[in-house]
């Protein structure tokens, strides 16, 4: 007889999916159909109709592609990183089909060694994975390198093909 997995851990990815796609489909269909007055309550039961079926199955909220990343939960980790400046970026890129998320920081004069730089970057790797649960690259860079600006800060540079945007939501 084959052992049974323990409950909660994640064998089933394919059936994690079918789930998922057959919610946001089922809700789509029904507020495309609905009269007007009923979209508005289609939309927000589908949502947790699909966070009832997650919990449930164990999914994450990132697990079903919702979640968010801020630049401002970066910046919060780089400010308590000592040794690091208050400059940095957020690069986007795509690697075959995955999106891959690269920090480029500065490094504060005083602290400009190639050692002392590697650590701060895996320090500040390590911090983001803990806390805010991505992986990133980390790069951290010399002090004045990365562009300033006169107005808002520019803090994500998206090097993705267009057509990825759109389909990740971005602009």
């Amino acid at each position: 007889m084959p052992d049974r997995p323990q409950p909660g851990t994640r064998d089933r990815p394919i059936a994690d999916v079918a789930v998922v796609v057959s919610v946001l489909t089922g809700t789509n269909v029904a507020a495309y159909f609905a009269p007007g007055s009923l979209q508005t309550l289609i939309v927000p039961l589908g949502a947790v109709v699909l966070v009832v079926l997650g919990r449930h199955s164990g999914l994450s909220w990132d697990d079903i592609g919702l979640g968010n990343l801020f630049p401002t939960q970066v910046e919060e980790l780089i400010l308590r990183t000592p040794g690091l400046a208050p400059h940095f970026q957020l690069v986007l890129s795509r690697s075959g089909r995955l999106d891959e998320m690269t920090v480029q920081v500065e490094v504060r004069p005083a602290d400009f060694t190639a050692r002392h730089r590697d650590e701060l970057g895996q320090d500040l790797l390590h911090m983001i994975k803990e806390n805010i649960g991505v992986s990133v690259t980390v790069d951290v860079v010399e002090p004045g390198v990365l562009e300033r600006s006169l107005g808002k800060a520019q803090r994500i540079r998206d090097l993705r093909p267009t057509a990825s945007r759109t389909l990740l939501g971005g602009k």
